[in-house]
């Protein structure tokens, strides 16, 4: 019998680092968006 568990576990963890990748490059451009703001 062939566990399907694996795969469900491996795509869910694509789509979490998907995800952590995305926040990743919001915080980012929020941080750079902060710091021009503080010039003004």
């Amino acid at each position: 019998m062939d566990n399907p568990k694996p795969k469900v576990i491996s795509i869910s963890f694509k789509k979490y680092y998907q995800t952590v990748d995305w926040v990743t490059r919001l915080k980012a451009v929020a941080h750079q968006f902060i710091m021009i703001m503080q010039l003004f």
